[in-house]
Protein backbone atom coordinates (compact mmCIF):
# COMPACT_ATOMS: atom_id res chain seq x y z
CA UNK A 1 0.00 0.00 0.00
CA UNK A 2 1.49 3.31 -1.08
CA UNK A 3 0.49 6.19 1.22
CA UNK A 4 1.79 9.60 2.29
CA UNK A 5 4.82 9.14 4.54
CA UNK A 6 4.39 11.09 7.74
CA UNK A 7 5.74 10.22 11.17
CA UNK A 8 3.06 12.21 13.00
CA UNK A 9 0.26 14.70 12.60
CA UNK A 10 -2.54 16.29 14.56
CA UNK A 11 -6.06 15.00 13.93
CA UNK A 12 -8.01 18.08 12.89
CA UNK A 13 -11.30 16.43 11.89
CA UNK A 14 -13.01 13.09 11.44
CA UNK A 15 -15.96 12.22 9.21
CA UNK A 16 -18.15 9.17 8.82
CA UNK A 17 -18.90 8.37 5.18
CA UNK A 18 -21.10 5.30 5.05
CA UNK A 19 -19.02 2.46 6.46
CA UNK A 20 -15.80 4.48 6.20
CA UNK A 21 -13.98 6.77 8.61
CA UNK A 22 -12.15 9.75 7.08
CA UNK A 23 -9.43 11.27 9.26
CA UNK A 24 -7.82 14.64 8.49
CA UNK A 25 -4.32 15.45 9.73
CA UNK A 26 -2.58 18.82 10.00
CA UNK A 27 0.81 19.73 11.48
CA UNK A 28 2.26 16.78 9.59
CA UNK A 29 5.86 15.75 10.10
CA UNK A 30 6.86 14.39 6.72
CA UNK A 31 9.41 11.70 5.98
CA UNK A 32 11.37 11.91 2.75
CA UNK A 33 11.41 14.30 -0.17
CA UNK A 34 7.69 15.17 -0.14
CA UNK A 35 6.35 17.69 2.36
CA UNK A 36 2.73 17.05 3.38
CA UNK A 37 0.74 20.03 4.62
CA UNK A 38 -2.55 18.13 5.09
CA UNK A 39 -3.40 14.46 4.77
CA UNK A 40 -6.77 12.72 4.76
CA UNK A 41 -6.89 8.96 5.15
CA UNK A 42 -9.84 6.64 4.62
CA UNK A 43 -10.27 3.68 6.92
CA UNK A 44 -12.69 0.84 6.33
CA UNK A 45 -14.81 -0.04 9.36
CA UNK A 46 -12.99 -3.34 9.85
CA UNK A 47 -9.38 -2.31 9.11
CA UNK A 48 -6.75 -0.16 10.78
CA UNK A 49 -4.64 0.37 7.64
CA UNK A 50 -5.83 3.21 5.35
CA UNK A 51 -7.29 2.14 2.03
CA UNK A 52 -7.14 5.56 0.34
CA UNK A 53 -5.56 8.95 1.01
CA UNK A 54 -5.53 12.53 -0.28
CA UNK A 55 -2.70 14.97 0.47
CA UNK A 56 -1.71 18.59 0.04
CA UNK A 57 1.91 18.08 -0.91
CA UNK A 58 5.03 19.47 -2.50
CA UNK A 59 8.54 18.24 -3.14
CA UNK A 60 11.01 19.71 -0.67
CA UNK A 61 13.03 20.71 -3.74
CA UNK A 62 10.19 22.96 -5.00
CA UNK A 63 9.22 24.90 -1.86
CA UNK A 64 11.33 27.93 -2.82
CA UNK A 65 9.63 28.13 -6.23
CA UNK A 66 6.04 27.71 -4.99
CA UNK A 67 5.83 28.63 -1.29
CA UNK A 68 2.09 29.37 -1.42
CA UNK A 69 0.95 26.49 -3.61
CA UNK A 70 0.70 22.74 -3.18
CA UNK A 71 -0.18 19.77 -5.35
CA UNK A 72 -3.29 17.76 -4.60
CA UNK A 73 -2.31 14.12 -4.63
CA UNK A 74 -4.40 10.99 -4.25
CA UNK A 75 -3.21 7.57 -3.17
CA UNK A 76 -5.64 4.93 -4.45
CA UNK A 77 -3.63 2.09 -2.95
CA UNK A 78 -1.18 1.11 -5.63
CA UNK A 79 0.33 4.42 -6.65
CA UNK A 80 -0.06 8.17 -6.71
CA UNK A 81 -2.11 10.54 -8.85
CA UNK A 82 -1.47 14.26 -9.23
CA UNK A 83 -4.56 16.49 -9.45
CA UNK A 84 -2.82 19.80 -10.08
CA UNK A 85 -1.16 22.60 -8.19
CA UNK A 86 -3.05 25.47 -6.55
CA UNK A 87 -2.99 27.83 -3.60
CA UNK A 88 -6.38 26.26 -2.73
CA UNK A 89 -4.59 23.22 -1.32
CA UNK A 90 -2.93 25.38 1.35
CA UNK A 91 -6.38 26.33 2.68
CA UNK A 92 -7.68 23.65 5.07
CA UNK A 93 -11.36 24.33 4.33
CA UNK A 94 -10.88 24.08 0.55
CA UNK A 95 -8.68 21.00 0.95
CA UNK A 96 -11.28 19.36 3.20
CA UNK A 97 -14.16 20.02 0.81
CA UNK A 98 -12.24 18.64 -2.18
CA UNK A 99 -10.90 15.62 -0.27
CA UNK A 100 -14.41 14.70 0.95
CA UNK A 101 -15.74 14.88 -2.62
CA UNK A 102 -12.82 12.85 -4.00
CA UNK A 103 -13.22 10.19 -1.29
CA UNK A 104 -16.94 9.84 -2.04
CA UNK A 105 -16.15 9.46 -5.73
CA UNK A 106 -13.40 6.92 -5.13
CA UNK A 107 -15.61 4.91 -2.76
CA UNK A 108 -18.54 5.20 -5.17
CA UNK A 109 -20.94 6.40 -2.51
CA UNK A 110 -23.59 9.09 -2.53
CA UNK A 111 -23.71 9.14 1.28
CA UNK A 112 -23.25 12.53 2.89
CA UNK A 113 -20.15 12.86 5.09
CA UNK A 114 -21.05 13.36 8.75
CA UNK A 115 -18.58 15.34 10.85
CA UNK A 116 -17.78 13.53 14.08
CA UNK A 117 -17.03 15.22 17.39
CA UNK A 118 -13.38 15.49 18.42
CA UNK A 119 -11.93 12.38 20.05
CA UNK A 120 -9.81 13.46 23.05
CA UNK A 121 -7.82 10.22 22.82
CA UNK A 122 -6.43 11.26 19.42
CA UNK A 123 -4.78 14.57 20.37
Amino acid sequence: MYLPTISQGRVSARYQLGQYLLVFYTDCVSIGAIDYLYVMVVLSSNQKQPIYAIASEISVFMTDQSPNERFLGSFPGNGHMNHGMSADWTDLDKFTARALAMAAGHLQTSDTPIKLPPDPKLN
